[in-house]
């Protein structure tokens, strides 16, 4: 238990360009909202899919979260696709760090922003774990 699958040298940063739909299968990595660490812009509508190894989880660690409350947010999906289960919903200024951990090998991350206030996003990294 608690063993990883390691990658040689530094995680990858993704950086969807909005509208954007990424596919992942690196067992680590690093996700950012757009624009990064600047702030993101309005408009926009992206999504990651995870996909590492069966029979490991996926870990993320979010290291920050701001977003504007109730308007801009993260969905995070224990499966492929917005039709499986919710992990959480995310929005507003979240105090960092905090982990998430899906039940299986696949994530879906969909972020959305509105027209309006705009702020630094966030930063997260992703690790498979057995």
């Amino acid at each position: 238990l608690g063993e990883r699958l390691q990658m040689d040298g530094p995680p990858p940063v993704c950086q969807v360009q909005c509208p954007a739909h990424e596919v992942r299968f690196d067992s680590t990595g690093v996700i950012l909202s757009p624009g990064y660490p600047e702030h993101y812009p309005n408009l926009q509508m992206c999504s990651w899919l995870i996909n590492v190894e069966k029979g490991y989880n996926i870990t993320l660690h979010f290291e920050l979260f701001e977003t504007e409350k109730e308007f801009d947010f993260l969905e995070i999906f224990d499966g492929p696709n917005i039709y499986s289960q919710s992990l959480s919903t995310l929005s507003g200024y979240i105090e960092t760090p905090f982990n998430l951990t899906t039940s299986g090998h696949q994530l879906l991350i969909r972020w959305t922003s509105d027209h309006g206030t705009n702020h630094r996003g966030f930063h997260i990294r992703y690790v498979a774990m057995y």
